[in-house]
């Protein structure tokens, strides 16, 4: 998966008002980033101004953001970090 893959199939599920898979697509864009040897180069931008918060069905936004884990938060990505586990 591309991150330009990852972001068009989230925003088609969330279009669709399909969180579980965008979800999997946020968890399996994860796993293929970590597989890499260094940083691609949309992760150095500023992405602070266009901030990404997955929903949860259990926490609010509020609470979704204070559990997110910093490495994710520093990128402007916020997702409850319970809901970051794959099974």
């Amino acid at each position: 998966m591309t991150p330009q893959s990852t972001a068009r199939e989230v925003r088609r599920s969330l279009q669709k008002h399909d969180g579980i898979r965008a979800l999997k697509m946020t968890l399996q864009a994860r796993d293929h980033l970590h597989t890499l040897l260094t940083s691609p180069a949309w992760t150095s931008t500023d992405t602070n101004d266009h901030p990404l918060l997955v929903k949860s069905l259990l926490l609010s936004d509020d609470e979704v953001r204070a559990s997110t884990p910093e490495w994710l938060s520093r990128h402007g990505v916020y997702a409850a970090e319970r809901d970051l586990v794959t099974a």
